[in-house]
């Protein structure tokens, strides 16, 4: 995926390591990261609406995981 930032410069982002653009998304402002750290169980949880209808979707496992919240 090529992300243009102005009209002089161009970044592929494939060719950026995943964890390499997960460092630098926690560091901005919204975003919230938490760990599970290996053979740590977590869950999450979220609730919506769709059509008017609530929906709510649970998974569980258990980690290694990072789990990242983006408020934007």
């Amino acid at each position: 995926m090529e992300v243009i930032i102005n009209s002089a410069i161009k970044i592929d982002l494939a060719s950026i390591s995943t964890k390499a653009l997960m460092e630098e998304l926690i560091r901005r402002e919204a975003v919230s990261a938490r760990m599970a750290e290996p053979h740590q169980k977590y869950s999450i949880k979220t609730t919506y609406e769709d059509d008017g209808r609530r929906q709510t979707i649970e998974t569980e496992s258990t980690g290694p995981c990072m789990i990242i919240e983006v408020w934007d």
